[in-house]
């Protein structure tokens, strides 16, 4: 061969492996990508179980506990991706949720000094609770009906 031979194919050597390693790197990014919506819908799946747990019962009189919001501040950017069934579903849940942590904190920095009768915060909460619970399970089914749908 002669030497102008070799230096084409090695030219099309290195371009068709720098080729090869541009879609290698694509593909591995959509899966990243991919994995971390599967991780925040399980983040925010999981979240959604622990608020409805809180919201199960009634609550005990001075046993009132705010609902989570960590994994929906960590990933709600990342919901745009989801349906828009889902996402309505999410930013409803998480209002009604905002309005049952404003009950509490209406209820710790008011609840002693105003006279609104014995377990009035109490009864509030717990309105406020079951309609967000109805919000909630419905971000539920939403997510769980995404994830097997991914599987």
């Amino acid at each position: 061969m002669i030497w102008w031979q070799y230096l084409i194919i090695s030219l099309a050597s290195i371009a068709v492996g720098y080729w090869l390693s541009k879609l290698g790197a694509k593909a591995e990014r959509v899966a990243a990508e991919r994995r971390q919506l599967r991780d925040a819908v399980e983040g925010l799946l999981t979240e959604m179980y622990a608020n409805l747990k809180l919201t199960e019962k009634d609550p005990e009189p001075g046993l009132l506990l705010p609902l989570a919001k960590d994994m929906w501040n960590i990933h709600k950017g990342k919901t745009f991706k989801l349906s828009l069934e889902i996402q309505e579903s999410l930013n409803q849940a998480y209002s009604s949720i905002d309005n049952v942590n404003a009950v509490l904190g209406s209820m710790n920095a008011y609840g002693g000094r105003q006279n609104y009768g014995p377990g009035a915060w109490d009864r509030r909460y717990g309105d406020e609770a079951k309609k967000a619970r109805v919000h909630m399970e419905k971000a539920r089914d939403c997510l769980e009906e995404w994830l097997k749908e991914q599987k």
